[in-house]
């Protein structure tokens, strides 16, 4: 015996779309909606960590006074203070390039260096806040990227140029 259900109640039918609606929502917008609300939390955590290291990049964007030239006979130690401090703040450098030097105001000379990291944001944010006090010397942020990574420790790639103001050259 056959079962016709089109000359059955539309009950039937209501039932039918209810439990397949039902089923769509417990199985596929449940799980979404919880990943959506997760995704949120980390996307604010984050946003308040990249305005604090924005922050300290605006802050170190303005040449301090007091600030001295250095010799260059005293890049290499320039260089040994910048990756001492990153691995006291546990940032993992990944490369530190010399870019070479450009004249800055037809007297002033820059050394630029970049500088790939893997590291917290926290930490690359008091990086960039002590790179400022760092031996005293002259030094600007020229750009400041970074990339989110995917991994638990909410870790994210960063590529800081950074310029270390050397004494002039002079003529003879």
């Amino acid at each position: 015996m056959m079962l016709n259900l089109r000359s059955k109640s539309p009950i039937f039918t209501y039932i039918a779309s209810g439990a397949v609606a039902a089923a769509l929502i417990i199985f596929i917008y449940a799980p979404l909606a919880r990943r959506a609300a997760l995704a949120r939390q980390e996307y604010a955590h984050l946003s308040e960590e990249f305005a604090g290291a924005k922050l300290a990049v605006e802050s170190l964007r303005n040449l301090r006074e007091d600030c001295q030239l250095i010799k260059d006979s005293g890049v290499p130690s320039i260089i040994n203070a910048i990756s001492k401090k990153g691995k006291e703040l546990d940032i993992d450098l990944k490369s530190m390039d010399q870019m070479g030097t450009r004249v800055v105001a037809d007297k002033y000379r820059a050394l630029s260096i970049k500088m790939d990291m893997e590291a917290r944001y926290d930490a690359i944010g008091k990086f960039i806040t002590e790179l400022d006090a760092l031996s005293g010397c002259a030094i600007t942020i020229d750009s400041f990227k970074v990339q989110k990574r995917e991994s638990p420790k909410m870790a994210v790639k960063a590529t800081i140029v950074i310029s270390v103001y050397l004494e002039p050259v002079e003529n003879t």
